[in-house]
């Protein structure tokens, strides 16, 4: 996370993620990058409160903590 600062980003956190409220705030501060667990990356792929946002800034989610699918 330091690098991170060190070259000038802004880093968003979230106590607890809900998927609207996570959605909102990639949509209102143009998130880049996100790092998440699983079932976010669930949500993103299928859920259909995805299409009412616009996350067209996101170009990298990372996920650990377990395994994801090849399908998903």
């Amino acid at each position: 996370m330091n690098l991170v600062l060190e070259r000038g980003a802004t880093i968003v956190t979230m106590p607890r993620i809900e998927l609207h409220e996570f959605l909102r705030v990639i949509q209102d501060y143009r998130i880049t990058r996100a790092a998440v667990v699983p079932p976010i990356v669930l949500a993103l792929a299928k859920h259909p409160l995805v299409d009412e946002f616009d996350l067209s800034s996101l170009r990298f989610v990372g996920s650990g903590a377990a395994p994801l699918s090849a399908e998903l």
